[in-house]
């Protein structure tokens, strides 16, 4: 028998001890704390890299690059997934009720947090193009699978002496989620 999502018995609860009903969210059950800290402890990738690296740190490394006035939405373009989880893209492609879960949840998220509810292509083109530099840096280099040098993917960020202060070193959850919240706080 389908699950009801909407049903009192499904729901999560979140590290400051609120619920949060994936079928049906509200504003009250999101906080910035729960976002930053669950994204903190979040694995991208499914965790299959040569080291650590948090959606928390993905984001601020998007926040830090994104033009000004995209930067509180490059910041929390993943914030769905501290509710949600982080599924990899391939996977994600392949669910359909994750993908209305994640866009109802986004536009809560975004109108709590005052942006678009539809991610900008400016964000996008943003969250891509750091895919692409995680990627680079982040999986083992042995010429093999190599999927992110195809030519329908944008050109990474520069990391070696760049000028941009993306950092792909492995950073503790603590201090991602000290990270993510201080870039939140620098555009108050």
């Amino acid at each position: 028998m389908p699950h009801d999502l909407n049903n009192d018995g499904n729901w999560i609860q979140t590290y400051s001890g609120r619920p949060l009903f994936p079928g049906n969210p509200t504003s009250d059950s999101i906080t910035l704390g729960d976002i930053a800290h669950a994204l903190s402890l979040t694995n991208r990738f499914g965790g299959h890299t040569t080291h650590a690296l948090s959606v928390a740190q993905h984001c601020v490394n998007c926040f830090r690059v994104a033009p000004k006035c995209y930067k509180l939405e490059s910041l929390l373009h993943d914030a769905t997934e501290a509710y949600l989880g982080d599924l990899p893209s391939p996977i994600k492609a392949l669910c359909p009720d994750y993908k209305a879960l994640e866009d109802r949840l986004y536009g809560v998220i975004a109108h709590l947090f005052n942006f678009a509810a539809k991610m900008s292509p400016v964000v996008h083109t943003v969250d891509l193009r750091m895919l692409v530099t995680e990627a680079a840096h982040l999986f083992a280099n042995d010429n093999r699978y190599r999927w992110w040098t195809d030519e329908h993917w944008p050109e990474p960020y520069h990391v070696t002496n760049n000028d941009h202060g993306v950092d792909l070193s492995y950073w503790t959850p603590e201090r991602a989620e000290y990270a993510f919240l201080s870039a939140f706080h620098s555009l108050r």
